[in-house]
């Protein structure tokens, strides 16, 4: 059954789905998922999990029911949706809503604060949410996550506050508005590369490169993204992606504005190797540590098979050589030279090294593996 508000809040013009429907509950002393079942909706609709259920392409029995309990026009609700501005899901910050709280949702405090002053409810704008977004275009000042009153990036809820919705910090309960302390803000060269880099969509290479700096390194290297191969210092993993498929959309603030960055130095944008420098090293070095091996490689290392009767007739050759024949009767030492004669006979040709003078059986082995550590620890 489906019901009608008396009073709701209209949706600003560049204003999240989420945020206006959280205003809405704020105003009546519920959350999101609250007033969505007391609308009528079903609980899977009521609090849609995720960011592109709830913002990006909600469904349309959300729009229906949320329209006729504001009475508004259906078109009005479904211009909220993030889809209809023809961007990729990529190319949005994955935030999300869930039981009233706003998770990965940076912001302007200066904005906010606007608001409070003007006398309105305090909302997010969807501006925020795009992935190059990394500076308040009204204030050119770095948007944030984290509560400046007490430094927790555990979300934001909002709350009643003098007639008006406040965002507020999940764990302090401050309201969110200009810094309480101070925060050190970037150089006006490097606002001004950042105000560049978020001047418009990015484009495939940029998209390209973050997934590539978030890739793991190839076997043999140590198990972490490439990205740390362009850091001065190992930083820890919180906030990272939690996509590596779409690292920008995933990330933290923090972790985002690095991976741009980078991105920056290494496809050479916005001047950002004038003011951060030059990578550490160059996008094609960086392409061969991957897992993700180049097709002419993977060519050359192609394996060939052979019939079952010529294995069948190299095992033959094994066990009738007198090698074999006068195998050692310890275990260790009879699998170790059951392995040699394995390898030779399996090699280009079946060619054998000359055994060296002295030489203890399996010394070859051992020696091989010496060379694969050394180029181990080269390559790393």
């Amino acid at each position: 059954m489906s019901r009608c508000l008396s009073i709701a809040p209209r949706p600003h013009a560049d204003e999240l789905l989420s945020s206006w429907q959280g205003r809405v509950a704020c105003h009546y002393g519920m959350t999101r998922e609250a007033l969505g079942r007391w609308i009528g909706l079903a609980p899977q609709h009521a609090a849609p999990g995720g960011f592109a259920a709830a913002d990006y392409a909600p469904a349309a029995e959300v729009l229906a029911a949320w329209s006729r309990a504001c009475r508004l026009n259906p078109a009005r609700i479904d211009d909220l949706a993030l889809r209809r501005s023809g961007r990729m899901l990529d190319r949005h910050v994955w935030a999300r809503e869930a039981g009233g709280v706003f998770v990965g949702y940076a912001f302007c405090p200066a904005c906010l604060e606007e608001d409070a002053a003007a006398g309105r409810d305090q909302y997010f704008r969807r501006r925020w949410l795009q992935i190059e977004a990394l500076l308040c275009e009204r204030h050119d000042r770095l948007l944030v996550e984290a509560c400046q009153y007490c430094g927790a990036g555990e979300g934001l809820r909002l709350a009643f506050h003098v007639g008006q919705a406040r965002l507020v910090c999940r764990r302090c309960g401050a309201v969110i508005g200009r810094a309480a302390i101070e925060r050190r803000e970037p150089s006006p060269q490097a606002t001004a590369i950042f105000g560049a880099l978020g001047a418009r969509e990015p484009d495939e290479a940029v998209m390209a490169t973050a997934c590539l700096l978030w890739s793991l390194l190839r076997p043999g290297m140590p198990p972490r993204p490439v990205i740390f191969c362009l850091l001065e210092e190992t930083p820890a993993l919180g906030g990272a992606p939690r996509d590596c498929k779409a690292p920008l959309s995933s990330a933290s603030r923090d972790w985002r504005l690095t991976t741009w960055i980078a991105v920056a130095q290494l496809l050479d944008r916005a001047g950002a190797r004038d003011v951060f420098g030059a990578p550490r090293f160059e996008i094609e070095q960086l392409k061969t540590w991957t897992r993700s091996r180049p097709a002419q490689l993977a060519s050359r290392t192609a394996i060939s098979t052979r019939s079952a009767s010529a294995y069948a007739s190299l095992a033959e050759n094994i066990l009738a050589s007198p090698e074999w024949r006068s195998r050692p009767s310890a275990a260790t030492a009879r699998e170790r030279l059951l392995g040699r004669l394995m390898r030779e006979a399996l090699s280009p040709g079946g060619a054998r090294r000359p055994a060296i003078k002295g030489e203890r059986p399996g010394i070859e082995g051992e020696r091989r593996r010496k060379i694969r550590r050394l180029g181990t620890l080269s390559s790393d």
